[in-house]
């Protein structure tokens, strides 16, 4: 049996898990990025199951965006770890400010 307020609750603690890992660890950019991305799955998930509760075609299309956003998230993210690694031989976001040009 299908019953949407339990994934429905699933994809609010995906969000609110990404947003508290973002204000808890602000040391590392790895982490920072894997938070943000546990909020990109929250909402798809959400969107995702929009789609089947309405049973409209949209929801697929937001999730889908949302997949090319974080891709290139990603993509950026890693470039800007390898770059602060390179200058600073470290990971820890408090050294961000070294990548200022």
């Amino acid at each position: 049996m299908f019953i949407a307020s339990n994934f429905f609750d699933v994809s609010a603690f995906l969000l609110i898990a990404g947003i508290l890992g973002i204000f808890v660890v602000r040391k590392n950019v790895i982490l920072m990025l894997l938070s943000l991305e546990l909020m990109l799955l929250g909402a798809s998930f959400t969107f995702g199951l929009l789609t089947l509760v309405k049973d409209d075609a949209i929801g697929e299309v937001f999730a889908l965006l949302i997949i090319v956003v974080a891709g290139s998230e990603s993509a950026l993210g890693l470039a800007i770890f390898v770059a602060l690694y390179r200058l600073s031989n470290s990971i820890d976001a408090n050294h961000l400010n070294v990548l200022k040009g």
